[in-house]
């Protein structure tokens, strides 16, 4: 069983189909988020990178080889695309971070309000047991 952690890199060892398994075995009562993303670092569209090279000029009048062309626009174009990833693995930690954060601040607002109400009553009730040790029921001599 393969235990992934958040940002677990694994790297293929056949080619083939693979099945990602979530256990809930942990707490099947706890409510959990999970988020997960597969990053494929060797994925290649070949019709894209193919296709704008037909409209250019013979490599023999040019200066600078296709070759180094192509290489430079797809090493810029992996990172683009790792950039991308990696933002929207960022994006999806804030929102559970924002989530847990709404969450503690809802607990906290409603212990804070029991308090105060516990607060007051206690106050009360020392106003009134101070009120009837200074009240006296004896008739008053005239």
């Amino acid at each position: 069983m393969l235990v992934l952690r958040p940002s677990t890199r694994v790297e293929p060892t056949e080619a083939g189909d693979y099945r990602l398994c979530f256990d809930n075995s942990f707490s099947t009562i706890s409510e959990k988020l999970v988020f997960f993303e597969l990053i494929f670092d060797s994925f290649q569209d070949e019709e894209e990178v193919e296709g704008w090279a037909e409209a250019v000029e013979p490599e023999e009048m040019l200066d600078v080889k296709m070759e180094d062309i192509k290489e430079s626009i797809e090493t810029m174009r992996t990172r683009l695309e790792r950039s991308i990833q990696m933002l929207t693995l960022l994006r999806a930690f804030e929102a559970r971070d924002r989530n847990l954060q709404e969450d503690n601040l809802e607990r906290v607002n409603f212990w804070s309000a029991a308090n105060v109400a516990v607060l007051l009553l206690v106050a009360v009730l020392q106003v009134c047991t101070l009120k009837r040790f200074f009240h006296d029921k004896r008739p008053v001599p005239t």
